[in-house]
C-alpha cells in the first residue's frame, strides 16, 4: 500500500468454483479448491478495505454458492463489468448477496487526460494514438499475455497475465506508456483520411456538419474522388 492512499484496481476472470483444469493448471495450481484459496489471498494481500476495485467479469462458474462465499471475503469496494459468465440469474444473486457496489456493462474512467474504458471484453480504442489516449482494459480471453490487443489500445488486466494478483491503475498505465515508447504507433495522416482534395480545412468538419461541402468527398460515391 500507499501509505493512507486510496488505490484503483482492476482484475477479472475469477472464474470461481470453475472445475475444470484448463483454468486452473495454466495458472499453477493443482486443484480448482486451491486456485480460489490462492486468489482471494493475493487479492486480500494487496487491495485494502477502503480501496476500490474494477471486477471485470466472469466472476464464477457452477458452483454459484461457492462464488458467493469467494467473493464475500474480497477487500475492497467492488464494481462489476458484467461478463459473458455474469449471466441474468447470477447478476440477480450479486444483487441480493450485495457483493457489489454497482454493475454495469463497463466503466469510463478520466486519469488526467486520459480516458479508460474498462470491461469484460477487449475493444478496439480508435484514440489510441492519440497524445492523451483512450485505452481499453478488459480481460476475457485468458491470455498470459498482457499486451495480446495493445496494438489496438487494449491491456489485459485478467488474472491470467499478473500471476493471479489484481493490477494497480498506475502499474497499469505505466506498462502501456513503456510498451507505447518501444512500438510507436504510427502518426495520424496529414490528411483526414476521407478526403483527398482540400487538407484538413473543410475535410473533419464535413463529416459531422451538414452546411459544409467538402470538395474532396463525395458521398453519394461512397469516398473521395
Amino acid at each position: 500500500m500507499d501509505g493512507d492512499r486510496i488505490m484503483i484496481w482492476f482484475t477479472s476472470d475469477f472464474h470461481f468454483g470453475h472445475e475444470k483444469d484448463f483454468l486452473w493448471k495454466p495458472r499453477g495450481f493443482s486443484s480448482w479448491e486451491e486456485h480460489a484459496e490462492q486468489v482471494i489471498t493475493r487479492y486480500n494481500e494487496v487491495v485494502d478495505d477502503e480501496d476500490t476495485v474494477y471486477i471485470l467479469g466472469d466472476c464464477m462458474l457452477k458452483n454459484d454458492d461457492f462464488g458467493i462465499y469467494c467473493l464475500r471475503q474480497l477487500k475492497g469496494h467492488k464494481y462489476l463489468a458484467i461478463g459473458n459468465h455474469d449471466s441474468d440469474a447470477r447478476i440477480e444473486r450479486y444483487k441480493q448477496e450485495n457483493i457489489f457496489e454497482d454493475i454495469q456493462y463497463g466503466y469510463r474512467i478520466r486519469n488526467g487526460k486520459c480516458d479508460i474504458y474498462a470491461q469484460h471484453y477487449p475493444a478496439m480504442m480508435g484514440n489510441y494514438k492519440d497524445k492523451h489516449p483512450v485505452i481499453c482494459l478488459a480481460g476475457h480471453t485468458h491470455s498470459p499475455d498482457r499486451f495480446q490487443n495493445m496494438a489496438n489500445g487494449c491491456y489485459n488486466i485478467a488474472l491470467d497475465a499478473h500471476g493471479c494478483y489484481p493490477v494497480q491503475l498506475g502499474t497499469a498505465l505505466t506498462d502501456i506508456f513503456i510498451y507505447r515508447a518501444a512500438h510507436p504507433v504510427p502518426a495520424y495522416p496529414d490528411r483526414s483520411p476521407y478526403c483527398s482534395s482540400c487538407h484538413n480545412q473543410y475535410g473533419c468538419e464535413a463529416r459531422t456538419r451538414y452546411d459544409i461541402i467538402c470538395p474532396g468527398y463525395d458521398p453519394m460515391n461512397g469516398g473521395t474522388f
